[in-house]
């Protein structure tokens, strides 16, 4: 109940600013103030019945409703030495993402903070709950090519919770960071701990490089190896695309027994028809044979192939209208037909959503 008194508190301080997003406290420190709303309509065209979609998704994942997937609040304290962020959320990602978590933490998106370690050189040290380093989709929507994520940009972090140190060059074009952290996805470190590392280097204007990982103890006996690598290009004035590759592997602690492991490569392509009127694209493809990241009942493993088309709407710089048609053809027959009780290998979705965000 706390947590909704705060949320809500807080919501109605953002609407009383009105525009004033950014509040300057004296000439090298500054509050801002950003938010989110994404409501959606998903339509499984498999089935009418089914209150949910596929379990290996957790956004957009309610079927048949109008729903909140993900409302956010945050403020963000940016001094010359010194930065800090807090942030609330709500909505069905909550409840399929972080259904892990202790109750007392599910509603916070980031609460972290860190210092300047010298006035000469760019180079922090931040401690808290953060967003993920791992793959080019985040929770805010507008900042995404397509409306729903990736199959395997829902099936890798989107938050984690440790210490980073990270440096920026001083013409802003490479950012290094390193950080231990409490686990694959979590909050509370009920399991070992994990490493990671970022490297991101804008080679120009039109060419954005990322290299990501991270490695630790899954459990007692196994550790996992995950990489990812992503270009942002921008072809022209109307065409952008994202190139992405993940690949993992999980092994036992010992030398016994055959790694497994998992891959997908993903493209994303947008095109801006006009100021108003954008069109996306993307083709997935998610080998998980060994059934480490996706597991489903009476199944050890999956392939799938996804494939989405996406137009979206501007109403202004703050507000968009998404929509988006999704295939995903699996190698196996995971998914129930609308009218016949017979179980099918592909499925079919429609998600529209209002997205605000600032």
């Amino acid at each position: 109940m706390l947590k909704k008194i705060i949320l809500y508190t807080c919501t109605l301080l953002i609407i009383s600013l009105g525009t004033a997003q950014q509040i300057r406290l004296n000439d090298e420190a500054k509050l801002t103030f950003s938010g989110s709303t994404d409501i959606f309509f998903s339509y499984d065209l498999n089935s009418t019945f089914s209150p949910e979609k596929s379990s290996f998704l957790v956004n957009y994942r309610t079927n048949r409703e109008v729903n909140l997937n993900f409302g956010m609040i945050k403020i963000n304290y940016e001094g010359a030495s010194t930065r800090a962020n807090f942030g609330l959320m709500t909505g069905t990602y909550i409840k399929y993402n972080l259904a892990a978590e202790s109750e007392f933490v599910r509603n916070i998106y980031e609460a972290n903070a860190g210092f300047k370690i010298c006035k000469k050189s760019n180079i922090w040290i931040d401690a808290g709950i953060m967003p993920s380093h791992i793959g080019y989709e985040t929770m805010l929507s507008k900042d995404n090519p397509l409306l729903t994520k990736s199959i395997v940009g829902d099936n890798t972090p989107y938050y984690e919770t440790g210490v980073k140190i990270s440096y920026i060059s001083k013409n802003e074009k490479l950012y290094l960071a390193s950080m231990i952290l409490n686990g694959w996805q979590r909050i509370g470190r009920n399991s070992p701990l994990g490493f990671g590392m970022q490297v991101n280097y804008k080679a120009s204007e039109k060419v954005e490089l990322n290299y990501s990982n991270y490695f630790g103890k899954m459990n007692v006996s196994e550790i996992r190896y995950y990489n990812n690598l992503y270009a942002k290009i921008k072809i022209s004035k109307k065409w952008n695309t994202i190139l992405s590759f993940d690949i993992g592997i999980q092994k036992l602690v010992t030398n016994y027994g055959v790694p497994r492991m998992w891959f997908s490569p993903t493209i994303a392509l947008q095109y801006k028809y006009n100021d108003k009127i954008n069109f996306a694209g993307r083709i997935e493809y998610f080998g998980d044979t060994a059934g480490v990241i996706i597991q489903l009942n009476n199944f050890s493993g999956l392939k799938t192939v996804s494939a989405a088309l996406g137009m979206d709407y501007h109403f202004n710089k703050y507000m968009l209208w998404r929509n988006e048609f999704k295939l995903i053809a699996s190698n196996k027959s995971i998914y129930y037909n609308r009218e016949k009780p017979e179980a099918r290998a592909n499925n079919y979705t429609y998600t529209t959503a209002l997205v605000f965000q600032f």
